[in-house]
């Protein structure tokens, strides 16, 4: 009986195993340019799993994993931002100011563009989503990754 419960507890802790977290999001798809010299675009799906691509006109890309405490302050701040009330587009007429696009599937693939100021939320989203994207830990890959979020962006132009 002793050993049939030693069993019981052994299987019960091996099944009760760490869990990876899954976000509330199926997939998010970015770009952004500071206008002057960061540039990139990144997909991260519910698990943390990313692409990325650094560089405005010639492009690198990369693959990564987001660490877990990344992945759950990410769907947190996600889960706070209210996309569904932004509009497509948020523009000011400047120059050389920073852009981003969001491809959002869980919203019917609706798209929101920024250049210049936009929401707080919003910019305060993409804010963390740069400072996530500089603690990747980047792995490069041969394959060609085309993001969504980079059609359409208005880049500068290349200096000559």
């Amino acid at each position: 009986m002793k050993r049939l419960l030693i069993l019981f507890f052994i299987i019960f802790l091996i099944s009760c195993g760490h869990k990876k977290p899954i976000a509330s999001f199926h997939k998010l798809d970015i770009s952004y340019d500071s206008g002057w010299e960061q540039s990139f675009s990144i997909i991260i799906d519910s698990i943390g799993k990313v692409l990325y691509s650094k560089g405005r006109w010639h492009q690198s890309f990369f693959s990564a994993q987001l660490s877990e405490r990344d992945l759950l302050q990410l769907d947190s701040a996600y889960q706070r931002t209210p996309f569904k009330r932004y509009l497509e587009s948020y523009t000011q007429d400047i120059t050389d100011a920073s852009s981003f696009q969001i491809i959002l599937p869980d919203f019917n693939n609706k798209r929101i563009y920024v250049y210049g100021a936009g929401p707080a939320r919003l910019r305060t989203f993409m804010n963390f989503l740069c400072e996530i994207s500089e603690r990747l830990t980047l792995k490069s890959i041969d394959s060609v990754v085309v993001f969504e979020s980079r059609k359409g962006m208005q880049v500068p132009t290349p200096l000559h």
